[in-house]
């Protein structure tokens, strides 16, 4: 799958799709980061959902937690090269519907073949049940390529923890269809076993929609939490557009009021490129 700012967060919007046929030499456009959360875990993230990537991965996820979040993320693509600005405020606490807001800032490529952009996004999120969540997200991109794209397109999903360690999820992407191959149809499920306070072991699986026939991207990841205070991550994933393998690790220091988070990806073959992101957080009192 795609290897997915500061001011308020992440995105979901362009595809492998676009990474293979608009940019070949860049696979890391501004769907391809989340968080750094999610991109040490090899992306394998919509079933976990527990930090503000998930307005990215999986909207139905900010309602499964009480949280206030405010995050901001710096990432740099070495081989594109491309950086990274994004920031994010979750607020799961003072109301009924769990709500987050993004914006992703962009700059990728050579001066004379530069992609460049931003991306809004809001999601809603609210409980059905102790056991079932639902969201929602809509997003606008503005972006500059071989064409130029103004638009809003969305996102759905659905969360169901039938047990208490143990949570499935399944995501439909860019629904609103908006003509371009920045914000193609997709479709993910995905499950996650263990909480916040122990163990992640997660896996996804991504359709695209838009293609000819259906191409698949395949994610796995896990984390563990030592002390209660020092998270150790690593993930794999496989792009199946690209048709490349990701290897991914990162570490996370968690206190009560303050996070920070580093990320690294490495592309095994292909471009061999490398992504890194370092992400600061705030946890308000809920």
């Amino acid at each position: 799958m795609r290897l997915r700012l500061f001011g308020a967060a992440a995105l979901v919007g362009l595809s492998a799709l676009a990474r293979a046929q608009v940019a070949p030499q860049n696979p890391y456009l501004p769907d391809a980061v989340a968080g750094p959360r999610s991109m040490a875990m090899g992306d394998a993230f919509r079933a976990v959902g527990t930090s503000n990537d998930a307005i990215v991965e999986d909207p139905a996820a900010l309602a499964v937690t009480q949280r206030y979040e405010v995050d901001g993320f710096f990432g740099y693509s070495f081989g594109a090269p491309a950086t990274y600005w994004n920031g994010s405020i979750v607020d799961a606490s003072s109301t009924p519907v769990a709500t987050g807001i993004s914006y992703t800032h962009l700059a990728s490529g050579s001066s004379s073949d530069r992609f460049s952009g931003a991306s809004l996004r809001l999601a809603l999120a609210v409980p059905l049940s102790d056991q079932i969540f639902i969201g929602v997200s809509g997003e606008w991109l503005n972006y500059g390529l071989s064409e130029t794209v103004h638009a809003i397109t969305g996102d759905a999903s659905l969360v169901i923890k039938p047990i208490d360690m143990l949570t499935l999820a399944a995501i439909g992407y860019n629904l609103i269809g908006i003509e371009s191959l920045l914000a193609p149809r997709e479709v993910a499920v995905a499950a996650a076993y263990g909480s916040d306070e122990t163990f992640h072991v997660a896996g996804d699986a991504v359709g695209n929609l838009s293609t000819p026939s259906l191409v698949l991207d395949y994610h796995l990841g896990g984390e563990y939490l030592l002390a209660n205070l020092v998270a150790f991550r690593a993930g794999w994933m496989f792009d199946g557009l690209l048709d490349s393998h990701f290897l991914s690790g990162g570490v996370g220091l968690v206190t009560p009021g303050v996070g920070l988070d580093v990320a690294y990806r490495q592309q095994l073959g292909g471009l061999d490129d490398k992504l890194l992101i370092v992400d600061i957080k705030f946890f308000l009192p809920t």
